[in-house]
């Protein structure tokens, strides 16, 4: 059975995880350390208010971070 708080963390690792990926295919990121950074936080330490509102904040913030990647991508 999956729990809120395991659904809530892995919503989390996923945006990450695709803006890193974002971030690295417009050589944004310095090292490999840098990218991987996004994969490598701790969500399960942190408190579920603290998830939810991480949830809320990926799906306002990954929209708009969506739409910048596509306009700059196809300027490329």
């Amino acid at each position: 059975m999956v729990t809120g708080r395991q659904r809530e963390s892995a919503v989390i690792r996923q945006a990450n995880r695709a803006l890193a990926m974002g971030r690295l295919m417009l050589g944004e990121f310095r090292d490999w350390d840098e990218f991987l950074h996004a994969d490598q936080l701790d969500l399960a330490g942190l408190r579920r208010s603290q998830l939810k509102a991480g949830v809320a904040d990926v799906k306002h913030r990954l929209s708009r971070e969506l739409k910048k990647f596509c306009g700059r991508i196809s300027t490329i």
